[in-house]
C-alpha cells in the first residue's frame, strides 16, 4: 500500500487552467491528481472572476468518475475589475453560490502608492494590519 504524505490536505490557493497564463493543470485534471493522493480539499482561484461553477462541474466528475471519494473542489471569487471591483453584489452572489475563500482587488488593476496604498480610479486602499486584505484608507485596524 503506498503512503501518501498528501492525504487529507486541504489547499486554499490554487490556479488552474482555463486562465490567461498556463497553469499546471486543468480543473480536471487537479481534481483526479487530488482523488489520486488522498487531498481532502482544493480551492480554486482566478483572477477573472469566479470559479463556483468550475468547482460544481469538478464534484460532479469526481461523482461520476471517482465514485464520489472523499474530496471537494470549492470555487471563489477574485474582486478584481471583471467583477466590478469591490462589488458587494457579486460577492454576495459568490458567497450564496457557496464561494469559499474570497480574495480581494489584487494590484493589476491598480496603482502602487506607497507601500500598502493603492490607488483604483477614486478609490484609495490600504492594508488590514491583520489579515492584509483592503479597505478604503482610514478602515484599516
Amino acid at each position: 500500500m503506498s503512503v501518501y504524505p498528501m492525504k487529507g490536505v486541504i489547499d486554499m490557493h490554487v490556479h488552474t487552467n482555463p486562465d490567461l497564463r498556463l497553469r499546471a493543470y486543468d480543473d480536471l485534471e487537479l481534481t483526479d491528481a487530488a482523488v489520486k493522493v488522498g487531498a481532502r480539499a482544493i480551492v480554486i482561484k482566478t483572477h477573472q472572476g469566479t470559479t463556483m461553477d468550475r468547482a460544481y462541474l469538478c464534484n460532479r466528475y469526481n461523482k461520476i468518475v471517482h465514485g464520489d471519494k472523499d474530496f471537494t473542489m470549492f470555487g471563489s471569487i477574485t474582486l478584481n475589475h471583471p467583477v466590478g471591483g469591490l462589488n458587494p453584489a457579486a460577492l454576495e452572489g459568490a458567497l450564496k453560490l457557496g464561494a469559499k475563500d474570497p480574495a480581494r482587488p489584487e494590484p493589476s488593476g491598480k496603482v502602487r502608492q506607497e507601500p500598502g496604498r493603492w490607488r483604483e480610479g477614486d478609490r484609495e486602499w490600504k492594508n488590514c494590519s491583520r489579515d492584509e486584505g483592503h479597505l478604503p484608507a482610514g478602515q484599516g485596524l
